[in-house]
């Protein structure tokens, strides 16, 4: 046995099982052979044979505690995980004080997702040996899988533990990012990132974090790092591809680029698997519409797919929706209530929802989501729909080829014909009049009066993410505030909730001479308090490079008016493009300098901040904006356009 032994450790595997079987024959009865023989087996990755020999070994010494464990993750690594955790639990009565057997243990419970069994099983680890690290983290991860917050003390004490253990650095900021405490999670995160430089689901995740705090260039670095480590990670691309939008140094000739690039990467491959549609090509039956998105629910696009859902002519389209929502609400009802069938498909990947799509015999499938997340763009270039399109969640090309993508719903503002065809890899289908129609939320509070008549001095406000709100934005809201004297700016965001991002974003306005004073910034609130904060605005500055838009169509409806700033790029176009429905285009200009003046030109004439305060709800209501059965029409007409064109 020494020497199978010394092969062993030396890893000549093909030496050690021969002196193994050797040793065997001379000695059948001893459990040192077919332990060793086990052993060689789990290092060749053969589980199953390692089993048969743990358990002659295991005959031979029934009460040899390592034997069963080792036995235990053989198991486990074939998918038995019952049988598994039995040899664990044997294991931990022959030797109750060994921490190993006990978080083998509870890592099976865990596998099998029995979360309680599981953190008891880890909390005996932890009593065994306090002081263990790995134990401490192995116990947050369980806690964190049921969202408790003792998660975090658990990561905080094994990074106390070992500084450098970079698993536990991680975990504690995924538990910051899910209680979206962002600026703990960013400094969490990037020494994880210092230890760990080579985990591209830390790279991402910093990424994410980065983004949320308005760090678009860092966030686009953690992305081109992780996808730079792991070529095959599709979250990070969607993700690169997304950031990539908020960064006013992206040109357009960059964002064409990487959106075909990650297409010849993810998508290409799936062309082949593209077959035939064998339709009724009949152009005036009835069309099948199937919607796809991962927000069915409150959530912004609602605003604008509800109105779609309530007004089409079930007559001459049957609509269906996929559902990828995992959060259901009473807006997933209202929705639901409004289609003629429905689909949840969170359960399905991409080559299951493609089948599901084609034999479900949809005639037009429409996305939503595009490159943001739980996207379904990997199934839509399979082409299980005989006409694709992509609209309204993504203002942007898919990168997706014209055989997979027949077209993107937008606008002549929004996407001017004059030049935007060379950057978008699919045809774009123009609306007449507008590229959305917003329903207004149906308790939105009342119109209140000015606030400036009120308070004595003008208050702005900005009501978008933290991501879209870049330094030269910071810059520009300063100078506004510099030349408008006595004003305040309220800044609302769900990332704002953070006390650490509070102090972050007051800091980045210090930078240009802003006291904290004049700074208002509360987080995210319920839609009607969101929409009564709004109302405490006289004036709402729009972000740029990328535009808002359901903050804006909220910031018209609670007669707020709205100063944006147009540029070269869709998401920079979206502010010109809802201001001129409703005949306000003048509040949106083309240069840093014009945006300045124009606020603070409004902000000085009370007379017109007054008349728009008093008009521009009605004035909203009348625009093609809430024509949502006259803009519905024109879709259905484009819709039947285009699958007359494709006979």
């Amino acid at each position: 046995m020494q020497s199978a032994l010394q092969h062993f450790q030396a890893k000549r595997l093909d030496a050690a099982e021969a002196a193994a079987q050797d040793a065997l024959r001379l000695a059948p009865n001893h459990p040192g052979p077919p332990h060793l023989l086990a052993l060689v087996a789990q290092q060749r990755q053969a589980h199953e044979q390692a089993v048969r020999w743990f358990e002659r070994a295991i005959e031979l010494a029934p009460h040899d505690a390592q034997l069963h464990d080792q036995m235990g993750r053989s198991l486990g690594l074939i998918g038995r995980l019952d049988v598994a955790e039995r040899a664990f639990a044997r294991a931990v009565e022959l030797a109750p004080n060994e921490l190993t057997p006990r978080l083998d243990l509870a890592l099976a419970r865990q596998m099998q997702n029995r979360l309680d069994d599981a953190i008891a099983s880890f909390r005996a680890a932890v009593r065994i040996a306090p002081n263990h690290a790995a134990a401490h983290n192995a116990l947050g991860v369980a806690l964190a899988m049921q969202r408790r917050v003792e998660a975090i003390d658990e990561f905080r004490r094994a990074i106390e533990l070992d500084p450098n253990l970079a698993d536990a650095h991680f975990n504690l900021g995924l538990a910051y990012h899910r209680t979206e405490r962002h600026a703990h999670a960013l400094l969490t995160l990037t020494r994880a990132a210092e230890l760990s430089p080579d985990n591209p689901g830390l790279l991402n995740l910093l990424g994410i974090t980065q983004l949320a705090m308005g760090r678009a260039a860092l966030a686009i670095e953690s992305f081109r790092s992780a996808l730079h480590v792991h070529p095959d990670f599709p979250l990070a691309a969607d993700n690169l591809l997304f950031a990539l939008h908020y960064d006013p140094a992206t040109t357009a000739e960059t964002l064409i680029r990487e959106h075909e690039r990650w297409a010849d990467h993810f998508a290409a491959p799936l062309l082949r698997e593209q077959q035939p549609h064998e339709k009724d090509r009949d152009p005036r039956r009835r069309l099948r519409i199937g919607y796809v998105t991962p927000e069915l629910r409150g959530h912004a696009v609602s605003f604008f797919l509800e109105p779609i859902l309530r007004h089409h002519d079930h007559e001459h389209f049957e609509i269906v929706c996929y559902s990828d929502t995992e959060k259901l609400d009473d807006v997933t009802d209202r929705l639901r209530a409004a289609a003629d069938a429905w689909h949840d498909t969170t359960a399905l990947t991409d080559a299951q929802f493609a089948e599901r799509v084609r034999q479900d015999g949809i005639d037009i499938l429409v996305d939503l989501a595009v490159h943001t997340e739980h996207n379904r763009l990997l199934a839509m270039a399979r082409k299980p729909a005989p006409l694709q399109l992509s609209y309204l969640g993504y203002c942007g090309t898919t990168g997706l080829p014209a055989p997979a993508i027949d077209g993107r719903l937008t606008d002549a503002v929004v996407d001017p014909p004059d030049h935007a065809e060379r950057w978008n890899t699919e045809p774009l289908i123009r609306s007449p009049r507008v590229f959305c129609c917003y329903q207004p939320p149906a308790d939105a509070p009342e119109i209140t009066p000015l606030p400036a008549e009120r308070d004595g001095f003008i208050t702005f406000g900005s009501f978008n993410v933290l991501a879209k709100v870049t330094e030269e934005t910071i810059a520009l809201w300063s100078k506004i505030l510099h030349a408008t004297p006595r004003s305040r700016l309220l800044m609302m965001s769900f990332a704002l909730k953070d006390g650490g991002v509070v102090t972050d974003v007051a800091k980045r306005f210090a930078a240009h001479g802003i006291e904290r004073g004049r700074l208002e910034l509360p987080g995210g609130k319920p839609l009607g308090d969101y929409l009564r904060t709004i109302a405490r605005a006289d004036i709402a500055l729009d972000t740029f490079p990328f535009n808002g838009h359901t903050t804006t169509c909220h910031a018209l409806w609670m007669s707020v008016p709205v100063i944006s700033r147009s540029g070269g790029r869709p998401v920079s176009r979206v502010g010109r493009s809802l201001l001129r429905a409703i005949g306000l285009e003048d509040l949106c200009v083309d240069s840093a300098g014009a945006y300045v003046e124009t606020a603070v030109r409004l902000a000085a004439d009370p007379k017109r901040l007054a008349c728009l305060r008093g008009e521009l709800r009605p004035r909203l209501a009348a625009s093609p904006l809430c024509d949502a059965a006259g803009f519905t029409r024109e879709l259905e007409s484009a819709y039947r356009a285009m699958w007359q064109a494709v006979r």
